[in-house]
């Protein structure tokens, strides 16, 4: 990413956990985004300490990855201009 891009100014990534949260980042023309692992604990009911399965975090990484690829589809649809969905970067220390 960093040898695409010519705009020297920092990227802002707002982070996402969910499906939902994902399609609102992409749909609101960030850069990136970062999977936080404390939102997928939190949505899952549990506190940031590690709780969350390797299954569960698979699952979220998926559904983000959906969720942002699918607004993009959209956003395509919408527009005709042509682009693929945002890089996403998961912290998925479980």
């Amino acid at each position: 990413m960093n040898g695409t891009r010519k705009d020297p100014t920092p990227i802002l990534l707002p982070c996402c956990y969910d499906g939902l949260t994902a399609r609102l980042v992409a749909r609101n023309g960030f850069e990136a985004t970062f999977m936080t692992g404390f939102g997928v604990s939190g949505a899952n009911g549990y506190p940031d300490t590690q709780l969350v399965s390797f299954g569960e975090m698979m699952n979220a990484a998926m559904t983000v990855a959906e969720g942002l690829s699918s607004a993009a589809f959209e956003m395509n649809r919408e527009s005709g201009v042509v682009r693929s969905s945002i890089p996403c970067i998961a912290d998925g220390d479980t």
